[in-house]
């Protein structure tokens, strides 16, 4: 059972919840646009530094053949 929800799918259930309420929640939209924004943001860094090391690690791996 896949429990995980897309940004879509948490915006309109937050947005029923709310309409079901009758309590309009404009600012819990903005911040959740802010967190998913973030998220995008902490991924790409994730991504970028994964790659990084896996150049270092090929980069030493090459000189160290040099070497021999």
């Amino acid at each position: 059972m896949n429990s995980a929800m897309s940004n879509e799918q948490a915006r309109a259930a937050l947005e029923k919840l709310a309409e079901a309420a009758g309590y309009p929640i404009p600012e819990l939209m903005t911040y959740m646009d802010e967190l998913v924004k973030e998220n995008e943001r902490l991924r790409h860094r994730l991504r970028t530094a994964s790659a990084r090391g896996t150049a270092a690690n090929m980069n030493s791996r090459l000189m160290d053949a040099l070497r021999e």
